[in-house]
């Protein structure tokens, strides 16, 4: 009786196992008869799981996803499914250089539109369907916000300027009341605290939202934190609540949606306003903090790189007659090679943004891969920047001089701030900050590492955001060097 119980076991066992074999086999072969590519587009590459591999892949593995396959496949091009949707993922920085020559076939303003100021900042359906009609368009309203925003973070603009000074200012009474606290800062959190406030002050004036209401700082990044949740989860509301009621505490300040008004012309209401607006202040300072956080944890824990840094700040850091210390972007560019050279391969390092097009109509990419209308193509800077047979073997090591003297790469492997079309346009603002910051903070202070986090964490490689977090914070002392016990930074406005 025991061994025809067995038996039966056994044969249940088998049974099971033929059909779920059955079962996959139908779904492969149907995922080959549905999810198919003709001769001339990208190699098709199929995942493990039909239909819902990559998809599954995507939301476990976030951005470290597109290094994942680059690597398994080998392609400079390949063609995946995220369910039914066909996506091609360019891997090669020749590739991405036509992709920036064909602008007619593709659309990128659409995908930002849907994820970033739908899914991320809540905006309502109207207000998104008003700014997806026609939106590469002139006169179009989402036209005229890119050329409002591109004329007045231009670094060479008196606006650009103006919000640089501002945001340098703010950034070194944060900085000077850091040093001033006893024990220890958490790096990350306190770069959070006072990144927020500078911008919201330099972009928005002294009384803006985050300033009469710190909270609202902490929702702001409690949202960013739920990036992933938010974009890419089904039903935000319930699967992302903590971050959904984060953004609506941001997104209702009276003060947001007073500096609306410039929508008007098209009709806009203060609701999209606010919403619009969110994702502004979020834009300016969710990635720039995490690189920022980097750029400070790399230097401190080289003497030889800071000691490089220091004194090239000693050549380009001037003083008033009032003894206040200044120094100007353009000086650091121009004449502090290692400091920039740190400040690009850092950002090479943890730069994970994935610039997104929609193709509108057949074309033809290189003469040679055929991109479909209704597909969609992604250019992921994960993939290409930790590519050995672009940065070499240690193209995921930190080589603080890999920039003294660039490489021979393609000028279109350096992803930092996307490229052509969908190139950022807060980078300058962005770069002028960081360096500005670390000229500051290591000019006048020593930074320490606390016992407690004696080295730098990870970064997140399973996170949505265009910039790599690390996993946990870091804590440090700054203290004031010898012969800097008095000293202040003032930046003049033009």
């Amino acid at each position: 009786m025991n061994l025809s119980i067995c038996y039966d076991s056994l044969y249940r066992i088998a049974a099971g196992g033929v059909f779920i074999a059955l079962c996959f086999g139908i779904l492969r072969i149907l995922e080959y008869i549905v999810c198919n590519t003709c001769g001339e587009e990208p190699q098709p590459v199929y995942s493990r799981i039909p239909f819902l591999g990559h998809a599954l892949g995507l939301v476990r593995h976030g951005v470290s996803f597109y290094e994942r396959l680059q690597v398994s496949s080998g392609l400079p091009i390949a063609t995946v499914f995220l369910g039914l949707q066909k996506v091609y993922i360019i891997n090669s920085p020749e590739l991405v250089s036509h992709v920036n020559r064909a602008p007619k076939a593709m659309n990128t303003a659409l995908p930002f539109l849907v994820v970033v100021c739908g899914k991320l900042c809540g905006m309502e359906q109207d207000d998104l369907e008003t700014l997806m009609k026609n939106p590469t368009v002139r006169g179009s309203p989402w036209r005229d916000i890119q050329e409002c925003i591109h004329a007045h973070l231009d670094a060479g603009s008196s606006s650009g300027k103006e919000i640089t000074s501002r945001v340098a200012n703010e950034l070194w009474k944060g900085i000077d009341e850091c040093s001033q606290r006893k024990g220890t800062a958490n790096l990350l959190k306190w770069l959070q605290g006072i990144f927020a406030h500078s911008t919201g002050h330099a972009v928005f004036g002294p009384t803006h939202c985050l300033a009469q209401d710190p909270a609202i700082i902490d929702s702001l990044w409690i949202m960013a934190n739920g990036l992933k949740k938010l974009t890419m989860w089904p039903f935000p509301s319930f699967s992302a609540r903590t971050a959904t009621q984060a953004r609506e505490k941001v997104a209702h300040s009276e003060i947001v949606k007073s500096l609306m008004q410039c929508i008007h012309k098209h009709s806009m209401g203060t609701k999209f306003a606010a919403r619009f607006f969110l994702g502004l202040i979020s834009g300016f300072v969710i990635n720039t903090v995490p690189a920022a956080f980097w750029l400070i944890g790399h230097i401190s824990e080289d003497e030889q790189l800071k000691a490089m840094i220091r004194e090239e700040l000693n050549q380009v850091v001037t003083s008033d007659t009032c003894g206040n210390l200044t120094i100007s972007p353009e000086a650091v560019r121009g004449r502090c090679p290692y400091l920039m050279s740190t400040c690009h391969e850092v950002l090479r390092l943890i730069s994970s943004s994935t610039s997104t097009f929609f193709i509108h109509q057949d074309t033809y990419l290189n003469n040679r891969y055929l991109l479909k209308k209704g597909a969609i193509l992604q250019v992921a800077s994960t993939a290409i920047h930790s590519n050995t047979d672009i940065w070499g073997p240690a193209a995921q090591a930190f080589k603080p001089d890999r920039f003294v003297k660039p490489q021979k790469v393609h000028p279109s492997a350096n992803r930092t701030f996307g490229g052509g079309i969908t190139l950022c346009p807060g980078r300058q603002l962005a770069m002028n900050e960081l360096i500005l910051t670390v000229a500051m903070i290591f000019h006048t202070f020593d930074v320490e590492f606390s016992p407690e986090t004696p080295r730098l964490p990870a970064p997140m490689v399973t996170d949505m955001l265009s910039v790599k977090k690390p996993v946990t914070d870091l804590k440090i002392r700054m203290l004031r060097r010898p012969g800097m016990e008095h000293v202040s930074w003032v930046f003049r406005e033009p």
